[in-house]
């Protein structure tokens, strides 16, 4: 039996979990460029 609500709230989840999967990926590309860039300015100093 579905509960009226539910599955919106099932989506809603999903959606949020999607949300939180982009945002992670973006930070770890930011960080992976400014680490990238710092170890190159290390190598050239």
């Amino acid at each position: 039996m579905v509960v009226p609500g539910e599955e919106s709230l099932e989506r809603e989840r999903e959606e949020d979990a999607a949300d939180e999967e982009r945002a992670r990926r973006r930070i770890e590309a930011v960080l992976v460029s400014v680490l990238g860039a710092e170890m190159q300015k290390r190598t050239a100093e």
